[in-house]
């Protein structure tokens, strides 16, 4: 089976067996066709999935921390001592500067720390 590009989840189904098929290929044409499958595999599997809309910033920075087994510390490190506990407490909201610095440091996506959230009250 020639790779082509995958529309539905029965042409996916069908591209992950030729990959299956073509795991251990030791021909180079093979081994050329079980790349181009998983790149094809890649692009439909990422079409699927859904921005993230109306997540709340800090919801993603405690879910980040918390499966990276990650402590305020670490957040300290990253955006200042005092600033991770108001941002935590959502006292003070997130910079651009401290966007980019938890962009770079963790590898959260901007996108999911741009969106205005609620503060508590000082």
């Amino acid at each position: 089976m020639e790779p082509r590009l995958i529309h539905n989840a029965v042409e996916h189904r069908a591209a992950l067996d030729e990959i299956q098929r073509l795991w251990d290929a030791e021909d180079p044409d093979d081994q050329q066709r079980l790349v181009d499958w998983g790149v094809l595999v890649d692009i439909y599997e990422a079409s699927l999935i859904k921005p993230a809309v109306g997540l709340d910033p800090i919801a993603v920075i405690l879910a980040e921390m918390k499966m990276n087994g990650r402590t305020r510390a670490d957040l300290a490190a990253v955006v200042g001592q005092s600033r991770a506990t108001e941002i935590v407490q959502r006292k003070r909201p997130l910079t651009l500067q401290m966007i980019r610095a938890l962009n770079r440091a963790w590898g959260i996506p901007a996108e999911l720390l741009i969106p205005e959230y609620r503060l508590t009250a000082a």
